[in-house]
């Protein structure tokens, strides 16, 4: 009765705290919008909506279920060394594939630029969205680290820490400095570095960044468990974000 009691608290703590976070980030995003509609045009408005849009399914196609396949394995084994193997083979395996697919991407930028955004004057957008893609996919692994082990004290902070920076950096490039919707995107990024670095800190027992090779066996159960979820996250963009990309175009 007791561990079902604790297990009804673990819930309700999570839920809480994941259901707090959720709330903040709402909040910022119900805070800028006005600013965003003051200060932006409606063509600005679509670039900034394709870049997401890009970035939002060229994360979890370069993620390939990585994450969520941590989270299944990692709890099959308490041994220390076995979940830093699992890890930092899940880190480099993300930076690898996510690093090959934007090399390919910024070698070819000026064309994509003026095939997807319409003019190569877009062309710091996709320069812009290729780090973002690089530095979300990384901290998505360094930040499951601090979810695997249910800090929720650290989750909080974190998400605190980033609405912060997010309001606090939007207000000085757009409002005091007027600058124009690729320093959204730059805020992004700052964003995303400083995340890296509070959790790479924070679970840098289970990191190894002295070894660049990859445990096979590993990443074999890494992509057997990750693969199959890709499908489910492609699906889910089609349903969210297609009908947008398909009204850019015809009008």
């Amino acid at each position: 009765m007791a561990n079902n009691e604790s297990r009804t608290q673990l819930l309700t703590r999570n839920i809480f705290v994941f259901g707090l976070a959720t709330i903040i980030s709402r909040l910022i995003t119900f805070i800028l919008t006005p600013i965003y509609t003051r200060y932006f045009n409606p063509q600005e408005f679509g670039i900034y909506s394709l870049i997401t849009m890009a970035i939002s399914i060229i994360c979890p196609l370069c993620m390939i279920g990585t994450s969520d396949a941590l989270f299944r394995i990692y709890f099959d084994n308490s041994d220390l060394s076995y979940r830093r193997k699992l890890i930092s083979t899940g880190l480099k395996l993300v930076i690898y594939i996510t690093g090959s697919v934007l090399i390919i991407l910024f070698i070819f930028r000026r064309p994509i630029t003026i095939k997807y955004l319409g003019d190569i004057k877009y062309l710091d957008y996709i320069i812009l969205g290729i780090f973002i893609v690089f530095f979300r996919n990384i901290t998505s692994i360094t930040n499951s680290i601090i979810r695997m082990e249910n800090n929720r004290k650290k989750i909080v902070q974190i998400t605190l820490i980033q609405s912060v920076v997010t309001l606090l950096f939007n207000l000085l490039f757009i409002v005091v400095m007027h600058k124009d919707m690729r320093f959204i995107l730059i805020t992004n990024i700052i964003n995303l570095i400083i995340l890296f670095f509070i959790t790479s800190e924070y679970g840098r027992k289970y990191l190894n960044f002295s070894d660049f090779r990859i445990n096979k066996n590993i990443s074999k159960e890494i992509v057997k468990y990750g693969l199959p979820l890709t499908p489910v996250f492609i699906g889910y963009w089609i349903l969210s974000a297609g009908d947008k990309l398909i009204l850019n175009y015809i009008y």
